[in-house]
């Protein structure tokens, strides 16, 4: 986990190699713009963690990569790597790690997000990393020590279904990810 990350809101930019300004042919600079961990955790639930581009994209930013990701000019595995570096770099956390903690929220909000809040936790106004690390803090303390170390090694797991059989990034199964989600929101791609 990355301190810093904790300490404020982050905005996220990253180019494509063949996305370049028609007029003008210099790359396309996507920004996501700094927002509280209650957007990101929103986006996770409602979109997951591979659509934060283009979900999070503002007005022509967004149609400008959904059109190139349309005309095949950003790859499903390109868009993982993005999406990814975009969740680790706003949250302080492996993209794997903070994905998970958000899914927990999700699952159990009735109570962490409850105790979250009664605690001043507030996911409106702190950063996405400052909340992680809220809800990690809340499970961990009354944890034993056996259910610690047990936390620790899952949060800190890839994923399976992520990795191939040689135990390293399986960048199609990122693709065909990534792909069903923008499938899913209707657009025409893969």
């Amino acid at each position: 986990m990355d301190a810093l990350a904790a300490l404020r809101t982050w905005a996220y930019e990253t180019t494509f190699p063949d996305v370049r300004n028609p007029r003008g042919g210099a790359l396309v600079v996507f920004r996501i713009e700094p927002m509280p961990a209650s957007d990101w955790i929103t986006a996770t639930l409602d979109m997951g963690h591979l659509s934060y581009l283009p979900g999070l994209l503002e007005g022509e930013q967004r149609e400008v990569l959904l059109d190139a990701i349309e005309d095949g000019l950003v790859t499903g595995a390109q868009l993982a790597e993005e999406n990814q570096a975009a969740l680790e770099h706003v949250s302080g956390w492996a993209w794997w790690s903070a994905s998970k903690l958000i899914g927990t929220l999700g699952k159990t909000w009735e109570t962490t997000g409850a105790l979250l809040t009664l605690s001043g936790v507030d996911p409106t106004r702190v950063s996405l990393g400052a909340f992680l690390s809220a809800l990690y803090a809340l499970i961990w303390k009354d944890a034993s020590k056996e259910d610690r170390l047990k936390l620790a090694a899952e949060v800190a797991a890839m994923p399976p279904e992520l990795v191939s059989q040689d135990g390293v990034w399986d960048e199609d199964a990122a693709t065909d990810a990534v792909w069903a989600v923008l499938k899913a929101q209707g657009h025409n791609v893969g």
